[in-house]
């Protein structure tokens, strides 16, 4: 009888244990994980937003380039959205990898942190309510 009684005091035990382990993982989810994804679709709208403003850019001086009459001015022209989207081309891969490192990196750490949490707190729930249900077979 006293071992029944240890061994639902220890079930209870674990499973408040993993009960609170999720509780953390959820506060974890929210806090850190949660950032990234929104951080990520974020930088991706800049990037974009950086791409389309160029284009404008070099929309504007390309029509600006037909009216000119003087070739010193137009060559001029040609070269300004030359750099313009050139530089905008760069950044624009730039700032991908440096996310897509952050995706390989850091953000799978905290991702495998979250995951390793829930698995955690989930097993010791299911070991903590067996160890529970195994006293109440024992004791009718």
């Amino acid at each position: 009888m006293k071992m029944s009684a240890t061994k639902e005091g220890w079930g209870l035990r674990c499973e408040l244990t993993g009960l609170l382990i999720v509780l953390l993982a959820t506060v974890w989810q929210a806090t850190f994980t949660d950032w990234f994804d929104r951080t990520s679709r974020d930088w991706l709208g800049y990037i974009q937003e950086e791409v389309n403003i160029s284009l404008l850019r070099s929309l504007d001086d390309l029509s600006g380039q037909v009216q000119e009459l003087d070739e010193t001015k137009k060559r001029e022209l040609r070269l300004k959205v030359y750099d313009e989207t050139s530089a905008a081309i760069f950044k624009a891969i730039e700032q991908r990898d440096q996310r897509n490192a952050l995706a390989k990196g850091q953000e799978k750490i905290f991702g495998t942190i979250r995951y390793l949490l829930l698995a955690l707190g989930a097993a010791l729930i299911i070991f903590g309510k067996w160890l529970v249900l195994v006293h109440k077979r024992s004791n009718p």
